[in-house]
């Protein structure tokens, strides 16, 4: 994917510490999201990744929650 603004690629896969840099949330919270189910995760060998689409989609459905309130 290429970003149309600056010509920058967006990463397809995040590990967690960059997962959390995109969401503003620390590392418990991410585990938590995880454990919860809030968040689905990639596993590539021994690494757990989340991709950019689950990302935007946790992030659009704090949107609608607030909206909804």
């Amino acid at each position: 994917m290429t970003n149309t603004m600056t010509g920058s690629m967006t990463r397809l896969l995040y590990p967690i510490p960059d997962a959390m840099g995109q969401l503003g949330v620390g590392r418990s919270t991410v585990y938590e999201l995880i454990a919860s189910g809030a968040l689905q995760t990639v596993k590539i060998g021994r690494r757990t990744l989340i991709s950019h689409e689950e990302l935007a989609r946790y992030a659009r459905s704090l949107t609608k929650a607030n909206d909804a309130a």
